[in-house]
Order: structure tokens, then C-alpha cells, then sequence
């Protein structure tokens, strides 16, 4: 008996593994100019690691302003450091139509950083279809 409540009591005081803890990384995700006069751009991104889920989430800023207008976001799995993930998204008023961003991206993630690459497909009444190539670096934050 005074085993197990010694067991319990060190299992108790001893730190979560990392891979059960959040981990919360940022830093800024990087896009090529696309067809269809797509700008290039650069936005700040915030990719959470929870397990072995990861969550991409980053604002969608009005162009050449600071307004948040929409949000992109989407999930993925980890796998012996690899992810991927697929984003979606939306933006702009209502009675402009409203316009989308889907992502396809895959990483690798370890303790301190995660790298990212892949390609988000933007359609907007403005430009109609446009493909971007994107990629990023983010650092985990509090380490």
C-alpha cells in the first residue's frame, strides 16, 4: 500500500511528457505572387501543437491595412515529426461576395520550431483564381 502511494505521489510530481503539453509557435508565412495578379504577402501565423495535433490559425488582413476581415485555420496530425494540414477560410463584406482561401501545407515540427511549405489557393470576385507557393519558419513561444 505505502508502495503505491509513493508511485502515485512521484507520477503525480513529475512534469507532463512534452508531446501531451501545448506548444505554441509563431512566426511569419511567406507568399509568392500568384496568377491571376494575386500580391505576394507576408502574414503573421500562430501554429498550436497539442499531442499530436496541430492547429494552423492566422488572420486575414483588408490589403494595405491593418483590418482583420477573416481567419484562416485548419488542423493536421503529427506523425514522427511530419504534418500536414489543409486550411480554409473566408473574407471580405458580405455584399462584396464573400471570398475564400483554401490551404494545403506540410511541415515538420520538433520542441523549438516548426517549417512549413505548400501552396493556399485564394478566389476573389477582384482577381478571380489565384494559386500561391508559401513558406515558414515559427518558433516556439516561452521556451
Amino acid at each position: 500500500m505505502r508502495i503505491a502511494f509513493a508511485l502515485a505521489i512521484v507520477s503525480f510530481l513529475m512534469p507532463a511528457p512534452l508531446c501531451a503539453q501545448t506548444v505554441v509557435y509563431q512566426g511569419q508565412l511567406v507568399c509568392e505572387v500568384a496568377a491571376g495578379g494575386t500580391r505576394p504577402s507576408q502574414a503573421p501565423v500562430t501554429i498550436t501543437r497539442t499531442g499530436s495535433q496541430v492547429l494552423f490559425e492566422r488572420a486575414i488582413y483588408q490589403e494595405g491595412t491593418r483590418e482583420i476581415v477573416g481567419r484562416e485555420s485548419g488542423t493536421g496530425t503529427l506523425s514522427g515529426g511530419q504534418f500536414r494540414i489543409e486550411t480554409e477560410g473566408s473574407f471580405g463584406a458580405q455584399h462584396m461576395g464573400r471570398q475564400t482561401v483554401r490551404g494545403r501545407y506540410e511541415g515538420t515540427l520538433t520542441d523549438g520550431e516548426v517549417r512549413i511549405r505548400g501552396t493556399r489557393d485564394l478566389v476573389t470576385q477582384r482577381r478571380g483564381m489565384g494559386t500561391q507557393s508559401c513558406t515558414g519558419t515559427f518558433r516556439a513561444q516561452g521556451r
